[in-house]
């Protein structure tokens, strides 16, 4: 038997963030609908 779920499968996280900066969505971004990082590929 394998237990492949991460250690803290189940648990509770909380997270602190702080936002150091926003900016515009790109065309493409907007046309796909999600965040390119400028090393997607689409085929």
């Amino acid at each position: 038997m394998v237990d492949n779920n991460h250690p803290l499968a189940g648990f509770q996280l909380n997270f602190a963030v702080e936002v150091t900066g926003v900016r515009e969505a790109t065309k493409t971004e907007l046309e796909h609908g999600h965040v390119h990082d400028g090393n997607e590929h689409h085929g």
